[in-house]
């Protein structure tokens, strides 16, 4: 209620109550001076100014809600607003200005700190250009003529015009780019003195020329969108979809070719006797040397030592299983058919002493490039002859499997050359490793040796097509007979 309509008992309380505030607040001011206090706030100027300041800071607001309303644009609104809209919170200016909404609030900070408090937001004004007939002509001429599009020496379209007359037009190709197209038309509006329509128009046109002739002479923007979709999915199908099927169906075979070619060794081994022997062979994985005390230097750019396993496999008298292993160690050698073909020279020898009424060998091995090449399959069949022997069958198991023998061989001869490190011993040459076997009375049932690789050079290149597809060969008198696998 304002203090005029207010009666005067009314007025009366209000006054003796702001009387008891204003002697406690000086009385907890200046406790023993409170009469001067009084006396000389009273004589002092503070209070006139801050009412005045107050007056003024009314009437300013005031105006600016007058500003405010008498605005129709709401970009102008938005600069008055900026002006007051961080000098008072929402519910003090809504009520000078009732309607205002939080939104409008928001925005008039955000302008106030984006542009500054009562900036004015430039616009870019955006105009169109008119474009007469006798320009589009002109410049439709231009794209149409032999400087641009060129005839195909094959196949036409057929182009139907408004009054449904059909006119035969051959296929044509651009060859130019859109925009070198327009930069070559501005230089010859440029020669020609005349003015030429602007950039974004010309390439406007293109678009649309390239679009509508789509629309009436081909199959349409929707094909064509469809069509591209098509290639890029035929694109991704090898990557992902084709790739996905062809390992799984390379997995499937995998185990295929697992199961038989193991059921042609359950099978040999059935076969075996006093007088036949299965081999199986492997390259173990390279020993890297080591030293009993070595330092961290010493551990680094290790050359390891290659060593190869040979387990050959009989049945005895009493029909129980025999087994042998053969181990040549070299210092540096290349793994290839040349080193294997010694290897089983040697092998094959030391059997033919060991058993003399051995006959004949089967051999199995994996898919090394190696064990499975045009001269190692040749050359494995007299090898075999030149040591008295007959090489019954060769078999080539699949990618892990196959190996047993000669992984079960390998761990036990690494663990024995550990007892042997362990002991204070160095392994670092071949000589070394033959050693580390041998000590402790050796492996049961192993043979290592230390050999140097062949020197002889190869005179001739053996080829036979198609060496890799058959996992499986068996000796017969013509040597004729080979299978992709076991059936």
């Amino acid at each position: 209620m304002p203090w005029d309509m207010a009666s005067d008992r009314t007025q009366r309380f209000y006054i003796r109550k702001a009387k008891q505030v204003v002697d406690a607040a000086l009385g907890e001011i200046a406790p023993q001076d409170t009469e001067k206090l009084w006396i000389s706030l009273i004589q002092s100027k503070v209070a006139a100014q801050q009412t005045s300041d107050e007056a003024i800071d009314f009437k300013l607001a005031d105006a600016l809600a007058e500003c405010y309303k008498n605005a129709e644009h709401w970009g102008s609104r938005r600069q008055i607003l900026s002006i007051m809209a961080d000098k008072m919170d929402f519910e003090t200016l809504q009520n000078w200005l009732p309607g205002l909404t939080r939104y409008r609030f928001i925005i008039a900070r955000h302008h106030r700190i984006l542009h500054g408090r009562g900036s004015v937001v430039s616009t870019v004004s955006s105009r169109r250009m008119y474009v007469s007939p006798k320009q589009l002509d002109h410049f439709l001429d231009f794209i149409t003529s032999t400087h641009i599009v060129q005839d195909l020496p094959f196949g036409e379209k057929t182009l139907k015009l408004s009054t449904k007359e059909e006119i035969a037009v051959p296929n044509v190709i651009r060859t130019l780019i859109l925009e070198r197209i327009v930069q070559q038309y501005n230089a010859f509006c440029c020669e020609s003195d005349l003015l030429p329509m602007a950039r974004s128009t010309l390439i406007a046109i293109l678009n649309d020329v390239v679009e509508e002739i789509g629309e009436k002479c081909g199959k349409g923007s929707l094909w064509v969108k469809e069509k591209k979709e098509q290639l890029k999915s035929s694109k991704r199908y090898p990557k992902g979809d084709y790739k996905s099927k062809q390992n799984i169906n390379a997995w499937k075979s995998h185990f295929l070719r697992s199961g038989n070619q193991d059921e042609c060794r359950l099978d040999i081994l059935k076969k075996l006797d006093e007088t036949s022997v299965l081999i199986v062979l492997d390259w173990a994985m390279k020993y890297l040397p080591r030293k009993f005390r070595e330092s961290q230097t010493d551990w680094f750019a290790k050359r390891g030592i290659p060593w190869h396993i040979a387990v050959a496999l009989r049945r005895g008298a009493d029909s129980q299983t025999e087994m042998m292993t053969f181990v040549h160690i070299f210092d540096s050698c290349n793994q290839d058919s040349r080193t294997v073909l010694a290897i089983l020279n040697d092998v094959f020898h030391r059997l033919k002493g060991v058993m003399p009424q051995l006959q004949s060998v089967y051999l199995r091995q994996d898919n090394a490039g190696c064990y499975h090449c045009s001269l190692s399959l040749v050359t494995a069949r007299q090898v075999a002859e030149v040591n008295g022997l007959r090489l019954a069958r060769m078999d080539f198991s699949d990618a892990q499997g196959g190996k047993g023998p000669c992984d079960r061989k390998a761990a036990t001869i690494k663990s024995h050359i550990a007892v042997y490190l362990n002991s204070g011993h160095d392994i670092e040459t071949a000589s070394q490793m033959l050693e580390a076997i041998s000590s402790f009375d050796g492996v049961a049932g192993v043979q290592t040796m230390v050999c140097s690789p062949p020197t002889s050079p190869l005179r001739t290149s053996i080829k036979w097509e198609d060496e890799a597809v058959f996992k499986s060969m068996e000796s017969l008198q013509d040597w004729s007979r080979k299978a992709c696998a076991v059936q």
